[in-house]
């Protein structure tokens, strides 16, 4: 890394991906670090999978939104409501994820991982 990027500001734009109803994903990479937001309509529900071998940490922007883990190969099950007040949600690789928005008003998720989302390393998973 050169000595301007390390004393620049940089704002990295988030690229938009709309392609399912429901739901806007917003990503974009700063320095080794995936950051998403993740816009949910009232009643959308996504999930269903998991990942073998990225690493998630999410927390809820606004609106709430009832999210449902299982650990694939323990089949320890969480569940339980998530709002602001919640805090950072860490889900480690081989744990399904479902996010179901419960608001009356759209609900975003903010997430951080540690590598694209939606890139071919998400099976399905039945929660």
């Amino acid at each position: 890394m050169s000595k301007k990027e390390k004393t620049s500001i940089i704002v990295h734009d988030f690229v938009p991906d709309g392609s399912r109803t429901g739901r806007v994903l917003y990503s974009a990479k700063v320095r080794g670090v995936y950051v998403s937001r993740l816009v949910l309509d009232p009643g959308t529900k996504v999930g269903g999978y998991y990942y073998k071998k990225t690493v998630v940490t999410l927390y809820v922007g606004s609106g709430s939104v009832l999210g449902k883990f299982e650990n694939i190969t323990t089949k320890e099950r969480k569940e339980f409501p998530i709002t602001m007040k919640t805090g950072a949600i860490h889900l480690p690789a081989g744990v399904a994820i479902s996010l179901e928005n419960k608001s009356k008003k759209k609900a975003t998720v903010i997430i951080f991982s540690d590598a694209r989302l939606q890139t071919g390393d998400d099976y399905l998973y039945n929660l």
